[in-house]
């Protein structure tokens, strides 16, 4: 996805001009991250996000730490994740929602219910 449309997407605002446009893949876990990935969590897991080569940074830091990836902020890290989740559930025209890891891990974060199963 590209920078500019998850920025205005999750109603955050990009910090820096950063010399990527575009991420493959969003992860909420900093250890998960692998290169190209969007890193979309707490401040506590950056260091980790940027060690993998995460591509991006969302939280409701404002404190970057390098200008050459994205690092979008954030006033609540909960509110962009359920408009994040609106924007998947919208995209979706069937009846039926697909869930993939990401959306799985949405769901998961917000309802801060452990014992959610997707089949």
């Amino acid at each position: 996805m590209l920078i500019e449309n998850f920025v205005s997407l999750i109603d955050g605002k990009l910090l820096n001009e950063p010399f990527i446009i575009s991420f493959s893949n969003i992860v909420f876990d900093a250890k998960k991250v692998k290169r190209g990935d969007l890193y979309f969590g707490e401040s506590s897991g950056i260091d980790e996000a940027l060690k993998n080569e995460a591509y991006g940074i969302v939280s409701t830091s404002s404190n970057i730490k390098d200008n050459e990836i994205a690092w979008i902020k954030v006033k609540n890290i909960k509110d962009s994740k359920l408009k994040l989740l609106r924007y998947f559930i919208i995209k979706e025209s069937a009846n039926t929602l697909y869930v993939d890891c990401v959306k799985a891990d949405i769901i998961k974060s917000i309802s801060g219910c452990k014992e959610i199963f997707f089949i």
